[in-house]
């Protein structure tokens, strides 16, 4: 029973405050990377969303990769204007291509799909003053890594 309860607590029970604050200073967190990690992770999913052709237009895995390429490097090209630089290829892109192929465009009714809802979700996964459970802060700390490591201007 007691694995039971941990499982259960480890999706649904809150971590306080203290702990948060504990993680964070344990991972490194900084309050302006987690701003920039969740804008440029919005960015790239109201590029993906707005630019999308169609399932009549992308029609098979290359049209998929092709459109999130185009939207990825949208993304690291509108950064880069702004003096932030992330490497092109790494882990990072592999997470979210793999998250858009399953969540986005493997889908066949993606008029079902709620931008906003996504976007809510981002947005408190990467807020540094949401309060989260123990899963939603291994989802945020996991990317924060992934992303902190291919960002450029960490000096």
């Amino acid at each position: 029973m007691g694995s039971t309860n941990r499982f259960i607590d480890y999706y649904s029970k809150p971590l306080n405050q203290d702990q948060l604050n504990y993680l964070n200073k344990l991972n490194d967190v900084t309050i302006e990377k987690v701003e920039l990690f969740r804008d440029f992770t919005l960015s790239l999913f109201y590029t993906v969303y707005r630019t999308y052709l169609g399932d009549d237009v992308i029609k098979n895995d290359e049209d998929m990769v092709i459109h999130f390429n185009w939207c990825w490097n949208k993304v690291i090209d509108d950064y880069s204007m702004e003096n932030l630089f992330f490497v092109e290829k790494g882990e990072h892109y592999y997470y979210f291509l793999n998250y858009f192929t399953d969540k986005f465009y493997i889908l066949e009714n993606k008029d079902t799909i709620d931008l906003n809802e996504i976007v809510q979700y981002w947005s408190n996964i990467f807020s540094i003053d949401q309060i989260k459970t123990k899963s939603q802060y291994d989802i945020f700390i996991e990317l924060y890594k992934i992303q902190n490591n291919y960002f450029l201007n960490n000096d």
